[in-house]
């Protein structure tokens, strides 16, 4: 089994396609609360998910995605890169909205509700799913 957790309007032909807003999936659960079972899960990807979770719920996700994972499973995350972003800046690649937009998740189709929530970057995630 393979899970698309957070998969907006993305969702992944052979996978499980998740999203805590009924608008995005008909799977509508929180990244924290996944209802299968322990070792029953190949693959999870979550791209651009990390970012819109509550500080608060960080570790619980990444411990509930260890819990569903197969001990030869694998998890792929995609952030955006807030140390890339303000490299990007620096070398006039991008402007500081682009940045802005980079930081804080707002575009103009998200609302606040939507928008990013805590600033990562590899490193961190990195260190967290080591945990």
């Amino acid at each position: 089994m393979k899970l698309n957790i957070g998969c907006g309007q993305y969702p992944i032909k052979g996978y499980i396609n998740i999203d805590k807003l009924p608008k995005w999936s008909e799977h509508n659960y929180d990244a924290w609360e996944l209802p299968y079972e322990d070792n029953s899960v190949d693959e999870i990807y979550a791209g651009h998910v990390v970012e819109h979770l509550p500080y608060d719920k960080i570790m619980d996700t990444l411990k509930e995605w260890n819990r569903v994972l197969s001990p030869a499973g694998k998890v792929i995350v995609v952030i955006p890169d807030m140390v890339k972003a303000v490299e990007w800046y620096k070398n006039n690649q991008f402007t500081f909205d682009e940045v802005q937009g980079i930081f804080y998740g707002y575009w103009k189709s998200l609302d606040w509700e939507e928008g990013h929530h805590l600033f990562v970057c590899d490193e961190i995630v990195r260190d967290w799913m080591s945990e």
